[in-house]
């Protein structure tokens, strides 16, 4: 797996508010870090999928938890120092932002980064805010939103399910029916039956 150093002086600058040009990681030869496999095979897992407008998203939150895992622990700043300088909070408002924009662009091929520069935070501490205020991570957020408007849809509309599926922002009936079966133990025809019955 790549990161590309970019991404790692970006994060460590972010996570200390310092202004060194560049992170050296020290890893020790023979390190085994559990938490790293465990997001690099969730990543894998999300690549074998057929690709989906929110598998970017999930990816996004997977790859900055990855690189905040090598900042804080093989990073001279990271072992001496276990306390991200960011602000944790986001005010009222910017969650409402943050929902708003994700009910606009439910259709469209959401982001981490793109949400988080909407407010000016990091995708690191946007993150940890919506697990925090909302109990679930950015990409769960945006798949159960996507799964409400579909319900909306299936039951007052007479769109075919392919077409509520890319209106809905899923690339393809097939992950439509996964997501919400998922959700709601149904698949989208068997919802609208019931609902129409």
């Amino acid at each position: 797996m790549h990161l590309r150093q970019g991404l790692i002086d970006e994060t460590a600058r972010q996570m200390w508010s310092a202004t060194a040009p560049r992170v050296e990681l020290d890893i020790p030869l023979g390190t085994s870090d559990p938490l790293l496999e465990q997001l690099a095979l969730a990543i894998l897992e999300i690549l074998r999928e057929e690709p989906d407008a929110s598998s970017a998203l999930y990816v996004d939150e997977l790859v900055h938890a990855m690189v905040v895992r090598l900042v804080r622990a093989y990073t001279a700043n990271g072992r001496s120092s276990r306390t991200a300088l960011e602000n944790d909070a986001l005010d009222r408002g910017e969650m409402r932002r943050i929902r708003d924009l994700i009910e606009e662009r439910l259709a469209e091929d959401l982001s981490l980064e793109a949400l988080a520069a909407e407010i000016g935070v990091s995708p690191r501490t946007l993150s940890r805010v919506c697990l925090k205020q909302w109990g679930t991570t950015v990409h769960q957020y945006v798949l159960s939103r996507r799964v409400e408007r579909a319900k909306t849809m299936l039951l007052s509309t007479d769109l075919a399910v392919t077409a509520i599926a890319f209106d809905t922002g899923f690339s393809s009936q097939s992950h439509l029916a996964t997501a919400f079966r998922r959700l709601t133990g149904l698949t989208p025809k068997h919802y609208r039956l019931i609902g129409r019955s």
